[in-house]
């Protein structure tokens, strides 16, 4: 997680000191430890760690690495012999703490033996715990919680749990958990949720920088490195060497140069295939023309295959369409314009035909004639109208009575009769809709209760099939909710019956009477059971679970009797429960002698029958379900075949259920349809359906009016010529209706045609748009247009389907003899491109027929460019080189020199505010330029290159390629000779071009020094620690962001007995330096240097060690006398 979006509270402390450090199993310090070290804003703190050699000073101090450090920072270098000897690398790693690795020792025969505190036969468990305490009173711990499974023996091994908060922390909360792993869920339901966990080191460390003030100037791992370094004491030659390996930062020139060589390496490499380029032009040239012609016939395959493209293909289809369509349109259009004028034209001779035939009936009007003739026709009409609603209601009787009640009777006395049948059926439709009704409802429960039959058979069946025990399904669905409400693995909570199988089936009805009531007991592992019983207390469960608590690590003796059930029993071996359901079974209060007859169950004991039958003394059962298998077996396909078998019956009977049922539905129906027709009939009337008097009525009409018209003479010959003019108005209006259904059908052709053209419009235009006549549309349309000429649209559209298919397969032809074009011109070209390779081999260009446009490419770069312009740009790829990356890497040599006196000057104003030395006075450090003759070549150079004017002849272009090559030579990086690795290292890094010395100045005279410091090896050890005391101190305050003399916002400064090598004047002057800083000193010494240390000391950490090499931390405080009589 990036530092930015880390959530802390807000930091109000000015300053975090180590108040406490907790140690459980980690190295010599077995089981649990507390250290408290002095602390106090008011004074600097002192604690003195001390001991003999190897009793583990240093792993007090390597704990605190370990925890505030990426990897750690153990002290290798520190002697601690002792009584343990030498510490090898081997001790001083994560595992060897963990596991308290001591020094190997040989037996008798010289064999390397291994020694362990805590050795790897079972799972351990170690824990650091830092605790800080700021001026403000908070309290922030920092853990380190680790756990390493039995037999491993790696760092990589190592699980390892990284923890902060707010508060104390005290790890011995946590021994209950650690038989496993420690993860973050399980810590939090020991010591509650106010913790911080993190994954990541790196997320770990940034927050805790942040938390203490390590990182306040984002360099929290170089404070860490920093104090790793001040730790272990290294020694230092001078001045100049102390500052460069711990105070100045590696300068930016060597990236600049870096990136400047391998920018010059490609404009170099540039200059050298110029004269490569005249011998590529001729074997490039013959691949142009190649592929000049191989673009000719892959532009023609490309046309064929975008041409069978189904967008573009079915583009033109439906262009072809619309051209016909249109077309069409414009025949119906014409043949509608000549139709409707003919139309208008049998009009007009239809109302000139029926103006006669008004006049004529006028006249034949006047002779009364016609009004008789009117009522005739009347009467005829009015019969035909009964007629033929008589017919239409006999019709629709007879489909209500036909299908229920027989044939429609024909005369009044049947037509009685059928009512009266229709009368008693209505009045027996209750009952018998009652019956009915009663016969589906059966139907359907008896459906309904094999259907949830047949789930329950399904669900037992798919339950079964999934496991392999014989245990109910209601048990196996409780257990599974148990399991995940404890957290514990379902295979780890076992039923008895699960651990049990039955040997001689004979016998099995016995032994499920005997044992079923123990074999559906729940199994749970001791070591889990009160958790399990406090985490399902709220589950509401279906069926109740009996469980019971079993100590698996405990060993039980059991064997089964002869003549018993347990003989007839074999138990689980691969679980952890078997030998306790062993023990059981076999235990006498629970088996049983198996007897071969009733008489025999009397006697002492427990003794039960082949059948069940069970007697224990006065007591006695008898009774079980013959039809079930039980629960106590290993396997349970017996289940499996009967539920199986089942199923398959109950699903025959549901098929014939729901046959039963859809019959009877149909029986309803159809009673309840009769019914409505019943209701129907009964409504009729015998004359609303007797079409034979309606039709005599109809005849006698008829008759009355032909004899009418004989007996009246002109008017008769006058009503023919009526009839006549009758007769020719129809055919006028025949004609005139001939007419408008051609047009109608013209109209209707038209509007068919024009949606087709208006659909295919909408289409062209939502899909994708085809600018002008792609390659591949003019290869259709002519292809296509030879086969459309010479027909009409009409026809062209009917055969449209097979002219596209056969333009189709021409167009597939074509592109069949354009592949073999295609293909030999793909060889000649890729037989040039190989060759091209083979002289000038380029991993860019690949040797396929594809690649020739880049080789292409290159050809018309070759043609465009001649050599002395190609070599003016390559000067001008220099000169832009020189912009580019050779200003950058000046600026950065000029940077890099300003940034050491921009380091320098806040370190001076930290020293300047400290006395130094005996006499007050204060240190300062004097930076001076000091160049070797490598440094002014490499800056002549520079200057040479950057002044240079573009506009220069050939001699002095080559002059400056030459220079440029000298540069290069300086700072190259690839090149790995000694001497050319430290010439670079001269040249670019700024820290060795500077000398840097350190003075000792008054304060009321700086310009007058009273000693002057150098060369530190000439120096007496208690010197040399009071000035790297000074230096050191000064450079960790200013990293800790606290300029100005201010206190350091984290205090702790550990240091080894590294540090102590001089008399202890000096030493007194070192640490009142340290302790002039502001920071809290930490330092632990062996017991022959304790006298040095102790002035300086407010307390005192004494560490032990047992003969069993165990180490113990004694608290000795200043003011007690145990104290002074040590110091003595």
């Amino acid at each position: 997680m990036p530092a930015d979006q880390l959530q802390m509270d807000p930091l109000v402390e000015r300053q975090w000191q180590l108040e406490s450090m907790q140690l459980v199993n980690f190295g010599p310090f077995d089981g649990y430890h507390r250290l408290e070290f002095k602390t106090g804003f008011a004074q600097v703190p002192t604690t003195v760690i001390s001991g003999d050699s190897g009793t583990g000073k240093s792993t007090i101090e390597d704990a605190f690495f370990e925890v505030m450090t990426r990897n750690g920072s153990y002290n290798s270098a520190s002697n601690e012999g002792g009584r343990g000897g030498s510490l090898t690398s081997e001790k001083r790693s994560l595992i060897g703490y963990v596991r308290g690795k001591l020094e190997d020792v040989e037996d008798e025969e010289g064999r390397r033996q291994v020694q362990m505190l805590r050795d790897g036969h079972c799972n351990r468990w170690s824990a650091i715990v830092l605790g800080y305490r700021s001026d403000v009173k908070t309290t922030f711990s920092v853990a380190k919680l680790f756990w390493i499974a039995a037999g491993y023996t790696a760092n990589s091994d190592i699980k390892q749990l990284r923890m902060t908060m707010f508060r104390d922390f005290d790890p011995r909360s946590l021994e209950s958990i650690a038989d496993a792993n420690f993860t973050a869920e399980r810590v939090r339901r020991v010591i509650g949720s106010d913790f911080r966990s993190f994954s990541q080191v790196d997320e770990f460390l940034t927050y805790v920088h942040r938390v203490l003030k390590v990182d306040e100037q984002g360099s929290g791992k170089e404070v860490m490195d920093l104090l790793g370094r001040i730790r272990s004491g290294s020694s230092f030659r001078s001045i100049d060497e102390l500052f460069r390996e711990q105070v100045l930062d590696r300068p930016a020139t060597f990236e600049a140069a870096s990136a400047a060589v391998a920018s010059y390496r490609e404009h170099h490499s540039a200059y050298e295939r110029m004269r490569e380029k005249q011998e590529k032009v001729s074997l490039l040239t013959e691949v142009r023309e190649f592929s000049h012609e191989r673009d000719e016939a892959l532009e023609a395959l490309d046309t064929g295959r975008a041409a069978l493209a189904p967008a573009l293909f079915d583009t033109w289809r439906r262009r072809v369409t619309l051209d016909l369509l249109k077309t069409r349109v414009g025949e119906l259009t014409e043949r509608k314009a000549q139709l409707e004028r003919e139309c208008e034209a049998r009009r007009d001779e239809r109302s000139r035909r029926d103006a006669r035939l008004a006049e004529l009936n006028a006249e034949l009007a006047a002779s009364g004639y016609t009004e008789r003739l009117s009522q005739l026709d009347s009467m005829i009409l009015r019969a035909q109208e009964r007629l033929s609603s008589v017919r239409a209601a006999s019709e629709n009787l007879d489909r209500e009575v036909t299908p229920h009640f027989g044939h429609l009777p024909t005369s009044e006395a049947d037509f009685c009769a059928l009512q009266e049948r229709v009368s008693a059926f209505v009045e027996g439709y209750p009952q018998a809709h009652e019956e009915c009704s009663a016969k589906h409802s059966s139907c359907v429960a008896q459906r309904v209760r094999l259907e949830l039959q047949a789930d329950e058979l399904r669900s037992d069946l798919e339950y079964f099939q999934g496991h392999q025990s014989r245990i109910p399904r209601g048990l196996g669905e409780a257990r599974e909710r148990l399991a995940k409400a404890s957290g514990i693995p379902a295979k780890s909570l076992p039923f008895v019956g699960e651990l049990m199988e039955v040997v001689d089936e004979a016998w099995r009805l016995a032994i499920e009477s005997v044992h079923g009531g123990l074999a559906r007991t729940l199994l749970v592992d001791a070591r889990d059971f009160e958790r399990f019983s406090s985490s399902i207390d709220e589950l509401r469960l279906r069926s109740r679970v009996t469980f019971r608590r079993v100590d698996v690590e405990r060993s039980y003796d059991a064997c089964a009797r002869e003549g018993y059930l347990s003989e007839k029993l074999t138990f689980a071996s691969d679980s952890p429960f078997g030998p306790w359901v062993r023990s059981v079974v076999c235990d006498e209060h629970h088996d049983a002698l198996c007897v071969g007859s009733p008489r025999e169950l009397g006697g002492e004991g427990r003794r039960v029958t082949i059948n069940g039958q069970t007697r224990d003394g006065s007591r006695g059962a008898h009774g079980r379900d013959r039809s079930s298998e039980g629960i106590i077996g290993f396997d349970n396909s017996a289940q499996v075949e009967r539920l199986t078998a089942e199923l398959v019956k109950v699903s025959e009977e549901h098929q014939a259920a729901k046959a039963a049922e859809d019959a009877a539905s149909k029986a309803l129906s159809e009673l309840v349809v009769r019914q409505a027709s019943a209701e129907r009939i009964a409504r009729y009337d015998f004359r609303e359906v007797d079409v034979a008097s309606a039709h005599d009525e109809l005849v006698h009409a008829q008759h009355q009016k032909d004899e009418f018209v004989r007996s009246s003479g002109r008017l008769e010959r006058l009503a023919a010529q009526v009839k006549d003019a009758r007769l020719q108005l129809e055919e006028a209006i025949k004609s005139l209706g001939g007419s408008e259904r051609e047009l109608q059908l013209v109209c209707d052709e038209l509007t068919g045609v024009l949606g087709q053209r208006d659909e295919l419009v909408a289409i062209e235009g939502a899909g994708e748009r085809i600018e002008g006549t792609p390659p591949a549309f003019e290869l259709l349309g002519r292809l296509g247009g030879k086969m459309l000429a010479n027909h009409s649209a009409q026809d062209n559209l009917k055969s449209l389907g097979p002219i596209v298919e056969q333009v189709r397969r021409q167009v597939m032809e074509l592109i069949s003899r354009d592949v073999e074009r295609e293909r030999g011109l793909r060889a000649r070209i890729e037989r040039r491109l190989q060759e091209y390779q083979e002289r000038w081999p380029d991993n860019r260009l690949g040797t396929e027929a594809s690649s020739a446009p880049d080789y292409l490419v290159v050809l018309s770069q070759l043609e465009e460019e001649g050599f002395h312009l190609q070599k003016d740009a390559w000067f001008e790829h220099m000169l832009a080189w020189v912009k580019e990356d050779l200003i950058p890497l000046d600026v950065a040599f000029r940077d890099a020199r300003e940034s050491i006196d921009d380091r320098l000057e806040p370190i001076n104003d930290i020293l300047r505010t400290l006395p130094f030395g005996r006499e007050g006075g204060r240190l300062e450090i004097v930076c001076r330029d000091s160049e070797k003759a490598e440094v002014r070549e490499f800056r002549l150079l520079m200057r040479e290159l950057l002044d240079y004017e573009s506009h220069s002849d050939k001699a002095e272009r080559d002059a400056y390629y030459r220079k440029a090559e000298q540069l290069i030579a300086l700072i190259d990086p690839e090149d790995t000779r000694v001497e050319a690795r430290r010439r670079r290292n001269d040249v670019l890094d700024r820290r060795r071009h500077v000398r840097l010395t350190a003075r000792v100045i008054a304060p009321e005279h700086p310009d007058k020094p009273k000693a002057v410091y150098n060369m530190l090896a000439s120096k007496s050890g208690g010197e040399v620690a009071e000035i790297v005391a000074f230096i050191l101190g000064a450079a960790l305050l200013y990293r800790l962001g606290q300029e100005g003399g201010s206190l350091p916002g984290f205090a702790p400064v550990l240091l080894d007995e590294g540090f102590i090598k001089a008399d202890s004047r000096f030493t007194t002057r070192a640490l009142s330096a340290w302790q002039g800083f502001g920071f809290q000193i930490i330092i632990a010494v062996p017991e022959e240097k304790f006298q040095s240390v102790v002035a300086k000391a407010q307390r005192v950490l004494h560490v032990v060690a047992d003969p069993s090499r165990r180490s113990f931390v004694a608290q000795l405080d200043k003011v007690g006398p145990d104290l002074k009589e040590r110091a003595g």
